[in-house]
């Protein structure tokens, strides 16, 4: 593409270029055939030209006394380019007045890499706040105040740590500390001392603002043992995501990071904000909902009936789905199995029934249909927020992939037993076992491939007979969460049509690839 516009811009003194992008085909599953058309004001292309434009060292004016340059490449990598990708390429031109060059390529929608999903409930988040350079963060403060996080302000370094103890004394869930300063070389530093001095606050994560910041610093700012260093420029929605990732860390268990948090670490993995779907018909209920996901740090996206969210959901990155029960068009129960049936990611993309007409056996019935979990209306805020912290953080906690968090079947399992290594090892020795592994290896390919015909065949009785296979020697080896997951492929064949075994496929890769590697760790030389 660069080549492409460099050729069509240097070509005229005078004018202008302007680039166009439009959907000519929209195709399944999200994706679509695209148009790129480049159009200048330039010299333009006679029509005896054009025919040989795109072809390798070719330049339409090849004397001594040409005016313009180029090698006579860039159109024929375009041209080679677009038909690589399953495209076309082509212009228009009128001599004097300019030219449209145009591609077309068939395009599938990005998959955007699934970090931990950075959402918390900042109600019980306590900060102090303190620094030489507070007084410059007024809106910064008014900000995290807005953002419902209870943010305290003081004027000392003394103050902030009586402050400090006093939060710790009564109970309060690990404080965070910001100190906002004009450089490390202020009083930055000697704070940092004095709260790592103190065995009460050890956990307390500590932020440092800097407004000058110099090479080094972040490193620095580490070894004092700061748990973020955020430079400019810096806004509140940035200081929030940095709140949400400490107090998700405390809500799943885990604790603090060894890794230094930073403004770019924040827009990155760190700081992917949710996307969440709300299908809702009842503009009340879809305002209710929104206030409620901003609040917990997540970005909304809002249809008002079934088939517009399964439109939505084709189109990719949504991360959970708020499904109203009762709609026009299409109700929630039809619309999550259509979304279901689109295979691949919704296949596991959790999918929150909401209705206010629940009768015994209901959920169950929502279930069914392929929906995750239910809450009734009217909506219970509390109720609300737990389900969605819960699912969103299941399908994006490190070791779970998206599958098994709807599925459930490998949950809570080791990708691999080391007790049952330890025992053979003590029978076969260590040598034996590595070569146990490698067969084992190579057959759970096999296997996989096998498994991945007879689907594609409607073979279920080849299915059931692989995956029997595989459950056996999994478990035999220790890959503990393969085995629970064949044995889960096993009992969908009796019951379950193949589109459903078929996205059973996509967590067992998924934990034979885990387990591959885990093996690999023990084992390496």
């Amino acid at each position: 593409m660069n080549n492409l516009i460099s050729n069509v811009i240097k070509f005229t003194k005078k004018g202008s270029v302007s680039l166009h992008v439009s959907v000519i085909e929209a195709a399944a599953g999200g994706g679509a055939r695209l148009r790129f058309e480049v159009r200048d004001t330039g010299i333009g292309i006679a029509e005896a030209d054009r025919a040989k434009i795109f072809e390798g060292f070719s330049q339409l004016d090849s004397s001594n006394t040409r005016i313009y340059g180029g090698t006579g490449l860039g159109l024929s990598i375009c041209h080679r380019v677009a038909i690589m990708m399953g495209g076309t390429i082509g212009l228009e031109s009128v001599l004097g007045e300019g030219s449209v060059f145009r591609f077309e390529i068939p395009c599938k929608p990005a998959l955007a890499e699934k970090g931990p999903a950075l959402v918390a409930d900042l109600s019980r988040t306590r900060i102090v706040m303190t620094g030489t350079a507070l007084s410059e963060r007024q809106s910064l403060i008014e900000g995290l105040q807005d953002g419902v996080a209870k943010a305290e302000i003081v004027s000392s370094t003394r103050d902030a740590l009586d402050r400090l103890q006093a939060m710790v004394d009564e109970g309060a869930r690990r404080p965070v500390v910001i100190y906002a300063a004009e450089s490390l070389a202020d009083d930055a530093a000697e704070f940092a001392r004095r709260v790592k001095a103190n065995r009460a606050f050890e956990n307390c994560p500590l932020i440092l603002l800097i407004r000058s910041g110099l090479r080094g610093d972040a490193a620095h700012s580490k070894s004092l043992g700061f748990s973020a260093y955020l430079g400019e420029p810096l806004d509140a929605e940035i200081m929030l995501r940095c709140l949400r990732y400490f107090e998700n860390e405390m809500d799943i268990g885990r604790e603090k990071s060894a890794e230094l948090i930073t403004i770019h670490s924040l827009k990155e993995a760190i700081g992917r904000v949710p996307i969440v779907l709300i299908a809702e018909d009842h503009p009340v209920n879809q305002k209710l909902a929104v206030a409620l996901m901003q609040r917990l740090g997540c970005s909304t996206v809002i249809v008002d009936n079934g088939a517009e969210a399964v439109e939505r959901v084709k189109a990719g990155g949504i991360d959970m789905v708020l499904m109203d029960v009762q709609m026009p068009v299409m109700d929630g129960i039809s619309a999550t199995r259509a979304i279901r049936e689109l295979g691949d990611a919704a296949a596991w993309l959790p999918i929150i029934a909401v209705t206010a007409h629940a009768l015994a056996g209901d959920e169950e019935k929502y279930k069914a249909a392929g929906m995750d979990d239910f809450v009734p209306k009217p909506i219970e805020p509390e109720r609300l927020k737990n389900t969605m912290l819960h699912w969103l953080r299941r399908t994006t906690e490190p070791g779970l992939g998206a599958g098994s968090a709807r599925l459930g079947a490998a949950h809570g399992l080791p990708v691999l037993d080391q007790a049952v290594l330890d025992t053979l090892e003590r029978s076969l020795g260590k040598a034996g076992v590595i070569e146990l592994a490698r067969a084992y290896m190579e057959t759970t390919v096999q296997h996989l491939d096998a498994l991945d015909r007879a689907i594609a065949a409607g073979d279920t009785v080849k299915v059931g007979a692989e995956v029997h296979d595989l459950k056996s020697s999994s478990g035999n080896l220790g890959a503990r969460q393969l085995a629970a997951q064949a044995r889960a492929i096993q009992a969908a064949v009796k019951s379950e049509p193949l589109p459903a075994i078929r996205d059973l496929m996509i967590p067992l890769r998924a934990q034979f690839d885990a387990a591959r590697k885990a093996f690999g760790e023990r084992y390496r030389a």
